[in-house]
């Protein structure tokens, strides 16, 4: 039988004799057959059987173990001669050794003997099974003691295993989980299982098994190493359970009565072995030595266990052995030695040197004797040996180191030695480094120091100077941190000791000192990381400042450094007990505190260390701990219970939505509430709401001050930026509380303070925490007394430039050195005023001018010289300058110049006038270089008194003077301030580069490593945001690129490497980076002219080097190469000196073509193109003969050498010179022949297209135009979009010009096909216009284009206009009908089915089909389509007054009608649904989820009181503007009809009109208007306040019919409803309302974000809309109440948009158009060089009109009004929000009644008052410095703001734009941009735009102090100016675009008109266009007109000056109307 199948058969029987009662006999058979079964096949299922079936033999048997012994000592007797079966038994003993416990005596003897005998074997497998069998043994005598202690026989069968034995017993001895898992839990207990307590192994036996494991253990190690992270060897680990198991069972509990026998003979033996020469690398030696150590730790083991006696006779005869090992080279066996012979000598001490023995005891004399002498030969011949081996030094050492650890006085013997053995150690340790594999040199010398530590007292004064010495090397070059933790530790025993004692004494107090400051000045420098090192340096620095005896010593002066180390240090613990101290020093008083600060601390020991931290710290120490907190503030309070409560409450437009009271709780408050519960679950989860909030209340009473500032101090320990805000906000509090007297003193010590030299390193250091100590200074009020030049040294020195500006500008302005004129200045006259003669009088504004310098603010720079210069010629020639006119700007300068040496011929300059003097010099210099004049600038800076290194360095280059920049470079070096370090470099390195005498290339890599370094450097010294102060860095970092990269070009000219390959490659790699990085646009022309002439310098040098080479055809075509480059450059900088407007620049650099020999014919065309283009863009100032000159040029240009495409640009060109003489039939063959030549090139279709529009205009010939707009069309076709938009302008303005055969009309629709549909997006809107008009049939079908490329685009526009023009249609035939009065007739279903035609139903096209009445009837009839309810007839329009709102009629009005045939469809609705429908058929996708993302927005509609709010706030608008202009009669003006009418709609409407509906769809089948007058007529609260409403506003009562009673009205229920909204929820989710919307994503439609299109972009990326954002919000916005839908892009950014309900579709449509003229504009700004340096960009928002009454605007989270920021105020000073209109009405009525006319006087004096009770104009200022914490932010805001009111006002003015209301002006506050998007044309009732208004723009008090008067006089005045300069420039063509943009305001505005004069709707009726020409060219000549005097700048004189002074006057501001808020 196969043994695998047998014992598995035994395997289950075992199973069923564990399970089941057997007859024994089976059970014997069964067990007997595995005893004997140990064939290795079938070992492991045997195994497992036997492990089932032993623990049950006992229980299966009658005579219980008997059985289990006698068959197992049987096979063991009988059948042990069988190794195999020997071991199988001995195995199932270990297993079950709980099992065979009880009759363990009757098999001890047969396992001793087994144990012996497998002993002897060399299998590792049978050694291991001894050790196994002498673990149970041992294992049996603890059970055994465990039984007699408890007691019980019944401990053994329940115990779970030996978990009480000793932890050591158990290593290595892990047994299997199947020991006592088939145990059974009970079991009969008979007497033959319960073991005898008193049977006691025989001490034979224990004798036997202890020697057996101390032989195995010293036998078995095979000296096998293994690698790190590897397990230890099998022998290895079997030597160390042998010496566990020996120390277990040595322990004294054991065999208490007995003592066991070991024979240590044997070692001696052993131990002798050790001085055989080991084979390097041989097992065997390996072993050995294991063997050995193994053998000196069981000895030392058994110097605790055994007798003294024993020990003394045992170790006598292992002397020679001990004595082999201690001179043994194997270092591990004599770190065994170490530790035995320490053990031995505690137990028996050595005598002293004067005894005649070493030992008292004869047995270790001898090896005492041999001790001695072993340390003192090996330590003379360590310090005899030339070249000793370290490793030789360790055994005498760590022998010497026992000995000492007992009798420290036992090294005097060695004492010369060793001192000089740690010379030698020292000098190799510090010359030899140690690495990490090998440190024992380390390790001796740390042994040496240990031992000498206690003995420094017993040094001679030499020796202790050597050995301190050593110690101070160690700490100052040793790296290895071991060894420096040791000695740390051993100073720390020599500053802790207390009591100096005759045997133990440390070093004085000097040598301490010297030791811990060397170890302060090199720990933390060197070991910065090793966090243990530096701790334990520190707890001695601690315990010095503890110790009072040491407290007062020159120790703490001189570790004051590292107490502040201490203090910074990254561990909590460690900083909490220095701060203790540091705390405990200082008296806790505030003032104290910030004296200490100021006064005492020393910072400089720091460093850079942001030390605000600790000031916070200590100042926060001082508050009162034990009182509980506050908070300082109600805003932060909890709501409460009520507020939750109350969401139960259904509101009125929810009535179909389950309450959300979980929605609108905390996460954290609402964990463990389970919403779907009823309304019990509800109650007991508000219960526990409730309970916690009151916990959590109940808890906080508790925290008090302490504990806060404790946790806010380890915060700013944390977090440098935490300790920043802190500081700056709690600095101004501490001073607020200081006394007079404490804030005089404080603030003497400031200056001198922030001053300190100490801080010096602090100029790097980011954050600085000088400057943010200065951030918290400023903001304190008072402001302490700074001198000015102190601030501009810490605006510069300590990155404190915009703090130290803003106050230099406060004190500047304080002390009236800013005459804030608007005048002309007065020429001086060279007399010495009282004024002039003193140096300090404008030193504030000398200060300032040179930080404004330093900081590169040019326009506050000019600014501030317009305000304080003395000459005029220096204000013009600075206004000059900051326009970009250099060339005027240099004469002027000239002129200055001249005059004052005039002046000053006889006597010197004035003091106060030096730096206007320098000033000429600095930017006349600035003036040259733009100018590009370098060898005037070289010359002048030769002639310099004293030389001018600089300026040469700067220019000579550029002529190729390198003798004179090298003079200039040697005399510059030692005079270079820092900041120009890098600039020198870099110029150092041109030097060193292209000087031909003397070329060192090796020089100028460093250079360049060193100018990137300084530049880097010096970027981090200027503020945090990037500005003009950082593009000087960026320039000169290009430059630094620009001269490695040439550096490579010259290295590979040098090597010869011309022809080479590579070179070649590297070569084409460089031009081709340097045709692509080019400077910045706005950068200033000098930068161009420093990279092109640079590049100019090395190709040349190129050329020169293909010259030298041999001529070849492939040399001459490489050759060209550089020349094409070098003629490149040239054309590229004249170029760009064209494009900033500086002609003779451009001129003079394309002559400079005509010196290169050869030239390719590109670059010849290139260089007559641009100087054609010169004379053409001055053309406008040039005088006839001029032109005839460019004229020339081109005629006189040989063309036979140019292609065609170059030659027919030429004629366009010549063309246009001849349009511009008068050569009319001349230009038009020349304009022909350029498209004949080429008809693609768009320039000459574009010049030919603005000749021919000229004459059309001129003439009115249809030809002509048709003409025209066929080369406008041609010319869009290979032009990019910007450059198409004028065109494309013009096309739209001349279809006006259109006659009835719409001839214009069908050449667009004929040539349009060429033209990417992309660039008519942005001209959608007039394209829709077109749609609806007479052009529209031949508008069709480009719309049509345009939507099936981009569907959205077009969609929403057209699904709008589609509504309106229902609504329209709608209105108008209900006015037709309601005319014929007595017809029977009424709106019938059919007739409304056939005008609801819903964009997305195939039935719309047909039904709006133009049929005839009977098809349309039959057609209904058949359908029986129900009203649309989401497009229900609108209101009744009765507007009788312009500036009224729409309103809608009352609900009962919604039915209403006569009866009559179908609404006949215009065709201009059915070309809007023909349109739809195609875009429905080709995207069908799309626009479902565009017209389900249209549905969702029913549930963004306002509620019936939000509506109702703001309709109330409308019509409050509109009797504040009645009551304004009734001024005069204020208390007795009426009420308007038109107002009553309007008050009395809302009264029936009262929020709940058709207005709601918005054409967005139905609502439970139901139109949205019913159902929303159904739920409001369900709300108890609606019915109530309706009544009342009712009542208040019944104008039959006495009085009501006042306009100041309605006012007051309409001002109580605004506050009523305000209340309301506040009350309710703030946000909802958008899954409980809107499942469409919450479960959209891009796989259900690809669907751009909101207005994507409007301003197509030049990278083809549109963002997606990933998913709508979970929250909607509800904000307070525009006057009424709107939500906040947030849009995730696929781009994953959050895109905000408000979601909002307008009433006036006409006003919407306005608005969008200046929003879409504004965004055209931006364009132009981009342009320019002026405006783009400026960053001067228009912020437009997106609007996008999802329906007639609903739009989307993007949003910004930052956003908050003008308005909001005022009401702010109000609340925070307790005053209403109308406080101030009450005030004026008020002031203005008690002047009447005094009989006083009204006139601008009365009105300046209610202006004055007003704004000294109740409007400072410092109201904006403070809110900006509350809310940005840092000078930087704040002066960035005020920049930006500035920039945009510039903007904003120029627009306003020269658009005649509505006025901006305060919450019309939107301001970002992370970024300081404004927004506007409610601006609209302001057209009176004549069709002009209205120019009449007290002030051009806002510029109110409030504003004025926010930019500061050197802000109006600077960026204001010159942004405004290059602003009008360049929208003046005809490139851009404002004026088309201004006529494509008015035409459709006068259409709607003429439309408008009509319907009012004839009080109903005109429909389709296109309106007459010569009317609309004359409107809108009236319009665009007002407009351009305003920006023409804008833009004139003669003489540096400009209206813009006027304006800003109209703007800010007072006197035009008195005479605004006071809800404008003329003082915010």
């Amino acid at each position: 039988v196969d043994p695998a199948t047998k014992y598995h058969g035994h395997l289950l029987l075992a199973h069923i004799i564990a399970k089941f009662a057997i007859h024994k006999r089976i059970v014997l058979q069964v067990f007997h057959s595995l005893l004997k079964a140990h064939a290795m096949e079938a070992r492991l299922i045997v195994r497992q059987a036997l492990d089932i079936l032993t623990p049950v033999v006992p229980i299966r048997m009658e005579d219980a173990n008997a059985t289990l012994v006698h068959w197992t000592k049987k096979i063991i007797v009988e059948e042990g001669h069988s190794v195999a079966q020997l071991i199988h038994m001995l195995q199932l003993l270990c297993r079950h050794h709980r099992v065979y416990y009880p009759v363990r005596q009757h098999l001890v003897q047969h396992m001793v003997s087994s144990i012996q005998r497998l002993g002897l074997t060399n299998t590792i497998e049978q050694r291991r099974l001894a050790v196994d069998l002498a673990e149970v043994i041992i294992k049996w005598e603890f059970q055994r003691l465990r039984e007699m202690q408890e007691g019980e026989v019944e401990g053994m069968e329940q115990d779970g295993g030996l978990k009480d034995i000793p932890t050591p017993l158990s290593l290595g001895m892990k047994r299997s989980a199947s020991d006592g898992s088939s145990e059974p839990s009970k079991r009969p207990k008979t007497q033959q299982q319960v073991a005898d307590p008193n049977w006691t192994l025989e001490k034979q036996h224990a004798d036997a098994i202890i020697n057996f494991l101390v032989k195995l253990a010293c036998q078995v190690n095979d000296g096998q190493t293994p690698g790190p992270g590897l397990p230890a060897s099998q022998g290895e680990l079997l030597s160390k359970r042998c010496i566990t198991l020996v120390k277990t069972a040595l322990k004294p509990e054991i065999w208490q009565n007995q003592s066991v026998d070991i024979k240590i003979v044997w070692f001696a033996k052993l131990l002798e072995t050790a001085s055989e020469q080991p084979i390097p690398g041989a097992t065997a030696s390996l072993a050995n030595f294991a063997n050995i150590c193994t053998a000196l730790d069981i000895l030392t083991f058994l110097l605790t266990v055994l007798p003294r006696p024993a020990i003394l006779s045992g170790f006598k005869t292992l002397q020679k052995g001990l004595t082999v090992c201690m001179t043994c080279g194997n270092t591990k066996v004599v770190r065994y030695v170490h530790g035995l012979l320490s053990k031995l000598m505690n137990m028996f001490p050595t005598e002293p040197v004067s005894s005649a023995v070493s030992s008292k005891h004869d047995e270790l004399d001898g090896l005492y004797s041999s001790v001695s002498k072993v340390i003192g030969d090996g330590l003379s011949a360590f310090e005899k040996a030339s070249t000793p081996a370290p490793s030789s030094l360790q055994c005498p050492l760590m022998i010497l180191k026992a000995v000492t650890n007992n009798d420290p006085c036992y090294i005097d013997r060695f004492w010369p030695t060793v001192l000089k053995v740690i010379q030698k150690l020292h000098k190799e340790h510090v010359n030899t480094p140690s690495t990490p594999s090998d440190t024992t040199v380390s390790e001796l010398l740390q042994l040496c120091l240990e031992m000498m530590r206690s003995r420094v007292s017993m040094m001679q004064q030499d020796t202790r100077k050597l050995f301190f010495n050593i110690l101070t090397s160690l700490i100052e070059k040793s790296t290895d941190t071991k060894l420096l933790r040791s000695l740390t530790k051993i100073v720390e025993e020599w500053v802790t000791l207390k009591h100096e004692t005759t045997g133990f004494s440390g070093p004085s107090l000097r040598e301490k000192s010297l030791l811990l400051t060397r170890m302060m000045t090199c720990y933390e420098k060197r070991f910065p990381e090793d966090q243990e090192l530096i701790t334990a340096f520190l707890d001695i620095v601690l315990f010095v400042y503890k110790n009072e005896s040491l407290n007062c010593t020159e120790l703490t002066s001189k570790l004051e450094p590292a107490f502040q180390s201490g203090l910074r240090s990254n561990q909590v613990s460690v900083r909490a007990k220095f701060f203790e101290v540091f705390n405990a020093s200082i008296p806790k008083n505030l003032f104290e505190r910030l004296m200490y600060i100021v006064c005492s601390q020393n910072w400089e020991h720091c460093g850079g260390y942001f030390w605000i931290k600790h000031c916070i710290e200590l100042v926060l120490a001082v508050a009162v701990t034990d009182s509980p907190i506050k908070c300082c503030q109600g805003t932060p309070l909890l709501p409460s219970l009520g507020f939750f409560g109350s969401s139960h409450a259904t509101l009125p437009h929810d009535v179909n939505e389950p309450p959300i009271i979980s929605s609108q709780l905390p996460e954290e408050l609402m964990e463990g509430m389970d919403s779907d519960r009823g309304d019990e679950t509800s109650a007991g989860a508000l219960e526990k709401l409730a309970g916690k909030l009151t916990q959590f209340l109940v808890d906080s009473r508790s925290i008090t001050v302490g504990q806060f500032t404790l946790s806010l101090a380890q915060l700013c320990n944390l977090e440098g930026s935490i300790a920043f805000s802190i500081w700056v906000k709690l600095f101004p509090k501490m001073w607020a509380i200081l006394t007079e007297k404490q804030k005089q003193v404080l603030g003497a010590e400031l200056p001198s303070f922030v001053s300190s030299g100490a801080h010096v390193v602090q100029m790097d250091s980011h954050p600085s925490a000088v400057s943010a100590f200065l951030e918290g200074v400023v903001r304190s009020k008072p402001l302490p007394s700074i001198k000015p030049c102190l601030l501009k040294y810490l605006g510069r020195t300590h990155n404190f430039w915009h703090g130290a500006a803003l106050l230099l500008e406060e004190k500047a302005n304080n002390d009236g050195e800013l005459a804030h004129r608007n005048r002309t200045l007065p020429s001086y006259d060279g007399n010495y005023a009282d004024d002039l003669l003193d140096p300090m009088k404008d030193e504030a504004s000398d200060s300032l001018s040179e930080l404004y310098a330093s900081m590169n603010e040019e326009d506050l720079w000019t600014g501030l010289w317009l305000d304080r210069c003395k000459f005029p010629e220096t204000a013009i020639a600075v206004a000059y300058e900051s326009q970009g006119i250099f060339e005027q700007s240099q004469l002027y300068y000239e002129k200055a110049i001249k005059r004052a040496r005039e002046l000053h011929n006889t006597a010197a300059a004035p003091p106060t006038m030096i730096l206007e003097y320098k000033l000429w010099e600095e930017h006349w210099c600035r003036c040259c270089q733009e100018l590009g004049q370098w060898d005037v600038l070289t010359e002048f800076g030769k002639m310099q008194s004293g030389g001018a290194p600089f300026l040469v360095l700067e220019n000579a280059w550029k002529v190729q003077d390198w003798s004179a920049m090298k003079e200039a470079s040697t005399q510059a070096e030692p005079v270079c301030p820092d900041s120009y370090s890098a600039k020198l470099n870099l110029l150092r390195g041109y030097l060193a580069l292209c000087y031909p005498d003397e070329q060192r290339l090796n020089v100028v890599e460093k250079l360049v490593e060193a100018a990137s370094v300084q530049s880097i450097k010096h970027w981090r010294r200027l503020p945090q945001l990037i500005s003009h102060a950082h593009v000087p860095l960026l320039q000169l970092s290009h430059q630094i690129m620009e001269l490695q990269e040439a550096l490579s070009i010259h290295s590979g000219l040098q090597s010869g490497g011309l022809n080479r390959p590579p070179f070649q490659t590297e070569l084409k790699t460089i031009f081709k980076t340097w045709k692509n990085r080019l400077p910045n646009y706005s950068d200033d022309l000098s930068h161009w002219n420093n990279i092109f002439q640079w590049r100019q310098l090395h190709f040349k040098q190129l050329v020169k080097a293909f010259e030298g080479t041999a001529q070849g055809d492939q040399n001459a075509g490489q050759a060209m190469i550089p020349v094409h480059h070098i003629a490149t450059s040239i054309i590229q900088h004249a170029s760009v000196a064209r494009k900033h407007k500086l002609f003779s620049v451009a001129m003079d650099s394309l002559s400079k073509i005509n010196t290169i020999p050869s030239v390719p014919v590109v670059d010849c065309f290139q260089k007559i193109r641009q100087q054609v283009k010169c004379y053409l863009q001055k053309s406008g100032s040039l005088s006839s003969s001029e032109v005839a000159e460019g004229l020339d040029m081109v005629e006189t240009t040989n063309l036979k050498y140019f292609g065609k495409e170059m030659v027919a640009e030429f004629m366009a060109l010549k063309g246009a010179f001849l349009a511009q003489i008068g050569r009319l039939e001349d230009a038009n063959k020349a304009f022909s022949s350029a498209v004949q030549l080429h008809d693609n090139l768009a320039k000459s279709w574009a010049l030919w297209g603005d000749y021919l529009d000229q004459l059309f205009t001129k003439d009115r010939n249809l030809t002509l135009g048709v003409s025209a707009l066929t080369c406008y069309l041609h010319a869009c076709r290979n032009q990019s979009e910007p450059k198409c938009r004028k065109y494309l302008a013009r096309i739209i303005w001349m279809l006006t010009y259109d006659d009835e055969r719409s001839t214009l009309a069908e050449a667009v629709d004929k040539y349009y096909m060429g033209i990417s549909p992309v660039y008519w997006l942005p001209w959608v809107p007039q394209l829709l216009t077109c749609l609806v008009r007479r052009e529209g049939v031949h508008i069709l079908n480009l719309l049509c284009s345009v939507g099936k490329a981009y569907p959205q685009a077009v969609y929403f526009p057209i699904r709008t206009l589609y509504l309106t023009l229902k609504m329209e249609q709608r209105e108008k035939y209900k006015a037709d009908q309601s005319l014929r009065g007595g017809l029977d007739r009424t709106l019938s279903a059919p007739c409304s089915a056939d005008l609801v035609c819903e964009p997305m139903d195939t039935r719309s096209a047909e039904t709006l089909t133009p049929t005839p009445p009977q098809a349309s009837q039959a057609k209904a009839a058949v359908k029986g389509n129900p009203p649309s309810p989401a497009l229900q007839p609108p209101p009744q329009a009765s507007v009788s007054s312009q500036s009224l709102p729409q309103l809608p009629g009352t609900p009962q009005d919604l039915g209403s009608g006569v009866e009559g045939g179908p609404i006949r469809a215009p065709a201009s609705l059915w070309r809007c649904s023909r349109i739809m429908h195609l875009l429905r058929d080709l995207h069908p996708t799309l626009l479902s989820a565009l017209e389900g993302i249209v549905d969702q927005m029913i549930w963004f509609r306002e509620s019936w009181y939000e509506e109702l709010l703001r309709q109330l706030n409308e019509g409050l608008s509109l009797c504040q503007s009645i009551a304004f202009e009734h001024r005069e009669e204020f208390l007795n003006t009426q009420v308007p009809s038109e107002m009553v009418q309007y008050v009395t709609r809302l009264v029936n409407t009262f929020g709940v009109g058709q207005e709601q509906q918005g054409g967005l769809g139905t609502l439970s089948g139901q139109p949205v208007h019913e159902v929303v007058s159904k739920r409001a007529s369900q709300d108890p609260a609606f019915l109530r306040l309706k009544t009342q409403f009712t009542t208040d506003f019944d104008f039959s009562n006495t009085g009501a019919k006042r306009l100041h009673n309605l006012i007051t009205k309409l001002k109580k229920w605004i506050k009523i409803l305000e209340l309301k909204t506040k009350s309710l929820p703030k946000s909802f989710l958008l899954e409980e309302r809107c499942r469409f919307l919450s479960n959209f994503s891009l796989a259900t439609a690809e669907v751009e974000i909101p207005g994507e299109y409007l301003v197509p972009r030049q990278m083809p990326y549109y963002v997606k809309i990933a998913r709508f954002m979970p929250r909607v919000e509800l904000i307070q916005r525009h006057n009424s109440t709107v939500r906040r839908l947030c849009i995730q892009g696929d781009n994953g950014k959050i895109y905000p948009y408000l979601v909002l309900n307008d009433a006036h579709m006409v006003k919407c449509r306005r608005e969008e158009r200046v929003l879409q003229l504004i965004s055209m504009t931006n364009l132009c700004l981009e342009k320019d060089k002026e405006t783009s340096r400026r960053h001067l960009l228009f912020t437009i928002p997106r609007v996008v009109a999802v329906s007639p009454q609903m739009r989307l605007i993007e949003d910004n989270i930052s956003d908050v009004s003008l308005g909001e920021i005022f009401k702010q105020y109000l609340l925070q000073n307790g005053l209403d929000s109308d406080h101030h209109i009450l005030q004026y009405y008020e002031k203005l009525s008690q002047a009447q009644s005094r009989g006083e006319p009204l006139s601008v006087q009365i009105l300046q004096n209610i202006f004055t008052q007003i704004q000294n009770s109740s409007i400072p104009a410092t109201i904006l200022k403070d809110w900006a410095e509350k809310t940005f914490l840092t000078a930087t932010d704040l002066w960035t805001f005020r920049k930006q703001l500035t920039n945009h009111l510039s903007l904003c006002g120029l627009l306003e003015f020269i658009l005649h734009l509505t006025r901006l209301d305060p919450d019309m002006c939107h301001i970002m506050r992370n970024c300081g941009t404004i927004t506007y998007c409610f601006y609209t044309f302001e057209i009176n009732k004549q069709g002009e735009l209205d120019a009449n208004r007290p002030v051009p723009f806002r510029l109110t008090p409030c504003l004025q102090s926010m930019i500061s008067p050197l802000g109006m006089s600077g960026p204001l005045q010159m942004t405004m100016i290059a602003t009008a300069r360049c929208l003046v420039q005809p490139k851009f063509s404002l004026q088309s675009m201004l006529q494509a943009i008015l035409r459709d305001e006068f259409i709607a505005w003429k439309k408008k008109q009509e319907e009012e004069e004839n009080n109903a709707m005109v429909g389709t009726v296109d309106v007459d266009n010569e009317e609309v020409i004359k409107l809108v060219t009236s319009a665009v000549t007002s407009i351009t007109t305003r920006l023409q005097n804008l833009a004139e700048f003669e003489d540096a004189e400009s209206k813009v000056t006027l304006l800003i002074s109209a703007a800010s006057s007072v006197e035009n501001l008195c005479r605004m109307d006071p809800a404008w808020n003329p003082w915010l």
